[in-house]
């Protein structure tokens, strides 16, 4: 018998997808229970076959033998099984069934990376330095200082937008005294200084945010305070999450612009390689502030009566076709 992509059940994972109604983590099994489950005390065929990408095209429907490649269960699309599906359909020469599934994956892995709201950002830090401090005591040794962000100087993000980072941006974090930790390389591994033992100090001033860290006696931060004071290690990221920010798309062919207003902190850190080079977390960082302005297109084109399209000033990438697909999805179920 043939089997081919069942495309409302296609539709069903997408959505499921879309709605954030996924298990990441648990390993794949599909029993006759299972099964039973799906199909109910109502024997509701429709609902059983909307949880399968496959279909056997000569088998009757209302039975469970016309139904190929399950992906989910208790109301979740999941990972495992979707994984399973593609390695089992490339073995059975189902192409549409393979494709089908590896959309769902690339769907997965954009729904996982525009709903992160922790962003790490880098600053060329040449006033990072190493001063000495004398007195006595724990506060008597070397004291590293220097910005971890400066304001009002724009920021090429991944060349699909600009950012600035505006005074007062990190004046409501230190008031609230967030407890604030220094890392070496944003490893929580290695603790420098943490503002609740007082040996991270943050101030906001004309310039930026200004960082104190006192580190530990240990022989890593050691090296660490030796690196710096070498100019082997000269630049500093932190960790943040925005809670007010404004937007301007840009004219003349510039790209958007986003103003930071107001952040909490999470860490701050200096680092050996700028981290939206080096870490995954930062590359998920610009797919989330894309997410954010594609939902507002979405939203205006919808009170104007029209359908959206991605715009990423010039740049028709593949990533934001995903973004968009998945806000529409979204949109739509909340409509």
């Amino acid at each position: 018998m043939a089997v081919e992509l069942y495309r409302p059940g296609y539709r069903h994972a997408r959505d499921l997808i879309a709605a954030g109604k996924v298990d990441e983590d648990s390993s794949w099994s599909f029993t006759a229970a299972d099964g039973d489950a799906l199909l109910g005390d109502d024997e509701d065929w429709g609902r059983y076959a909307s949880w399968h990408l496959g279909r056997e095209t000569e088998a009757d429907r209302e039975t469970k033998a016309a139904w190929r490649y399950p992906f989910g269960k208790d109301g979740k699309v999941y990972r495992s099984a979707v994984r399973a599906i593609r390695s089992r359909a490339a073995q059975q020469g189902h192409d549409d069934i393979f494709e089908a599934a590896g959309r769902l994956l690339e769907l997965m892995d954009a729904r996982a990376e525009v709903n992160t709201d922790r962003e790490v950002r880098m600053l060329d830090a040449a006033g990072l330095a190493v001063e000495t401090r004398e007195g006595g005591g724990e506060d008597e040794g070397p004291v590293l200082v220097g910005y971890a962000a400066v304001f009002d100087e724009e920021t090429v993000i991944n060349g699909w937008f600009r950012e600035v980072i505006r005074r007062g941006a990190f004046r409501r974090a230190i008031e609230e005294e967030q407890d604030v930790r220094a890392l070496w390389n944003h490893n929580p591994d290695y603790v420098l200084g943490r503002t609740r033992a007082g040996t991270l100090r943050l101030e906001e001033d004309e310039r930026g945010l200004r960082v104190e860290i006192r580190p530990p006696r240990t022989t890593w931060a050691t090296d660490l305070v030796e690196s710096i004071r070498r100019g082997d290690v000269s630049q500093m990221s932190f960790a943040f999450r925005v809670r007010r920010e404004a937007h301007d798309d840009g004219e003349d062919d510039r790209l958007p612009l986003r103003e930071i207003l107001d952040v909490d902190l999470y860490d701050v850190s200096p680092v050996t390689y700028p981290a939206y080079e080096a870490t995954a977390i930062s590359a998920r960082s610009p797919a989330h502030v894309v997410r954010t302005w594609i939902s507002d297109r979405i939203e205006l084109a919808s009170q104007e009566g029209r359908e959206p399209e991605p715009e990423a000033s010039g740049q028709e990438l593949e990533t934001l076709r995903l973004y968009l697909e998945i806000e529409r999805l979204r949109h739509r179920d909340t409509a």
